[in-house]
């Protein structure tokens, strides 16, 4: 008895979801899907799954992208005895043990971190699988995620705070987990054709999230992890750094950013990481293209 929220943009990615679900969701298992077509009239996905969700008949919901899918046969029947648990929030497959006290995503830390999934046909599974079927996290990635009804009606999405199409997963699992405990589970594996888009928009949104809320209530751990508070000032800023790291793969690191950076202690391992972001940040200045009509100067000249 599952309710399958999806929020559309692709027909034909929708249209695939819904047969790779048929084929392998299994016998005799009563579910719905409850499509929200967000492309003509776009709206922010908090709003769209709080829409969707206020009309689900069933008292498990799953909230999936349409280009994600399942591997694994017969999951629900391998998911469901865990979502009965009375202290269990959301079930995902990938996620983190940790969040440190910095602006992000769940990505921070290596060492936490908790995946397993097909991501763009590479395999992908860090502290997971068979031999760790259900490990406890605090956020979980949004691609798919598993819940009782009557925890989403406890906790919906934030629609005040998220206005955009970011930063919902971790919002939303970050605040479950403050009653129940979020896990990523290892015995079901899915697929998801994207990599996520951390573009300045993400980048916006994570910033005004982490100042408006996400700082009063981290950092925040799973019940198996501890770690010091003299540890902990280490971690925050190499968790930054990451964060800065995966934004400057790909696009410009902004400046009222970096500033946050330098709060942190002039340690060895913080020049170090400086002088990786100083790289990083003039590897962007060269790929940022010029006015045509410079060009043209140029050549003139």
């Amino acid at each position: 008895m599952l309710s399958i929220i999806v929020c559309s943009v692709n027909s034909s990615k929708l249209l695939k979801l819904k047969e790779n679900i048929a084929w392998t969701i299994g016998n005799n298992i009563e579910y719905e899907i409850i499509v929200e077509n967000n492309l003509t009239n776009p709206r922010p996905i908090a709003k769209v799954y709080n829409e969707a969700a206020s009309r689900a008949k069933y008292p498990y919901l799953l909230f999936i992208h349409e280009d994600a899918g399942f591997i694994s046969q017969n999951w629900f029947r391998l998911i469901e005895p865990k979502l009965k648990e009375k202290n269990c929030g959301i079930i995902g497959f990938a996620g983190s043990k940790v969040m440190f006290n910095v602006p992000g995503g769940w990505f921070m830390d290596p060492k936490w971190i908790v995946v397993n999934l097909n991501q763009s046909g590479e395999y992908c599974c860090v502290n997971s699988g068979e031999s760790q079927p259900w490990n406890e996290v605090v956020a979980i990635d949004g691609y798919a995620m598993f819940l009782r009804r009557e925890i989403w009606k406890e906790s919906p999405f934030d629609e005040e705070s998220l206005t955009g199409f970011h930063c919902y997963d971790i919002d939303f699992s970050l605040c479950i987990a403050k009653k129940y405990k979020n896990y990523v589970c290892g015995i079901v594996l899915t697929y998801h054709e994207s990599r996520g888009n951390f573009d300045k928009t993400w980048l916006k949104e994570t910033i005004k999230l982490y100042k408006n809320k996400w700082k009063g209530m981290l950092p925040m751990m799973s019940s198996d992890v501890f770690i010091n508070d003299r540890k902990i000032k280490n971690f925050n800023e190499r968790a930054y750094f990451r964060v800065i790291k995966r934004i400057g793969e790909s696009s410009f690191i902004p400046l009222s950013f970096l500033w946050g950076y330098l709060k942190y202690p002039m340690t060895f391992r913080f020049m170090e990481h400086w002088v990786k972001i100083l790289f990083m940040q003039t590897k962007a200045i060269g790929r940022i293209k010029l006015p045509l009509p410079l060009k043209q100067k140029e050549k003139q000249e």
